[in-house]
């Protein structure tokens, strides 16, 4: 009997990654223990200061990046810059708790599909900037034998070349903007916080030289929220009667792994050298660009 193809619903991709499309071989279904993917965030008191995470009812994954020290002992600014998930379940609360927090500027880098299917519910205060890192899926209808490696593979394949390398002309006017005072304190973010947000919060702190190490820990955090994801996944694959697959066949996609990130960084070091080098030399920012970045999160 043939292997039955599964199409995940284009909703349940944009909620888990983003609108990139994948086809599923039953057949190969190899499910990968749950904590060898969702690896929780080092003991670091400044990965897991309390200030970290902006308690808001509509979004699980919003956080303040500030409080970390570089390698230069200066501290990245709390209060400047925000990284989050999907914005458009805020409630009239969460939208008081961003104007109290002086947020003047949004940054959204998902699909226009997942702007239209799901807008950002924001304060009329708040400058809204729709910066999509990339304009199509691209990876739309992928066929994956579904066994550990090749997916873990190819979701890894998907930070260097898909965002890294393919997004870097997208990343130009992304961080001019975090070259202006005035756009500060902004929030970007895409659709689980965990993808397209994770990597470019990766390049902005390594840029600001946060150590590595510290950086892989922010990145991790996403798992503390993992399991309301997972939860929303089990009520999409109920809701869409999507047979023959389960959730826990899916962990790879819903995961903050470790070796997505360290995988990303690598690619930047290894092509570029660093990650100031990518910023200057692939995304094609100048050094002027740069310093006004750290003068403004930087104390």
């Amino acid at each position: 009997m043939p292997a039955l193809v599964i199409a995940i619903p284009a909703v349940l991709l944009l909620a888990v990654i983003g609108g990139i499309g994948y086809l599923f071989w039953q057949s190969q279904l190899d499910p990968i223990p749950y904590d060898e993917l969702f690896v929780p965030a080092p003991d670091h008191p400044e990965v897991q200061d309390d200030r970290r995470f902006v308690d808001l009812e509509g979004a699980d994954n919003v956080r303040d990046i500030g409080g970390y020290t570089t390698e230069d002992g200066q501290q990245v600014a709390w209060g400047k810059l925000y990284r989050g998930d999907r914005l458009d379940r805020l409630t009239q609360a969460d939208q008081q708790e961003l104007e109290q927090r002086g947020i003047r500027v949004v940054s959204d880098l998902r699909l226009d599909e997942e702007t239209e299917e799901m807008p950002d519910r924001l304060p009329a205060s708040v400058d809204y900037r729709h910066m999509p890192l990339f304009d199509t899926p691209g990876l739309s209808r992928i066929e994956v034998l579904f066994n550990r490696h090749r997916l873990v593979d190819l979701f890894a394949n998907l930070y260097t070349e898909r965002i890294i390398e393919k997004g870097a002309e997208r990343y130009h006017p992304f961080f001019e903007m975090l070259a202006g005072e005035d756009n500060l304190p902004l929030l970007f973010h895409c659709t689980a916080g965990k993808d397209r947000t994770g990597v470019t919060t990766a390049l902005i702190l390594r840029l600001l030289g946060v150590p590595r190490d510290v950086v892989v820990g922010d990145y991790l955090l996403t798992n503390r929220v993992a399991d309301r994801l997972i939860d929303e996944v089990k009520d999409q694959l109920v809701a869409r009667s999507v047979r023959g697959i389960s959730v826990e066949q899916l962990y790879p996609l819903l995961a903050a792994a470790p070796s997505f990130i360290e995988g990303a960084l690598d690619h930047v070091e290894e092509t570029y050298g660093s990650v100031e080098a990518y910023l200057v030399d692939r995304v094609g920012l100048d050094a002027a660009t740069l310093a006004a970045i750290r003068d403004n999160l930087l104390v």
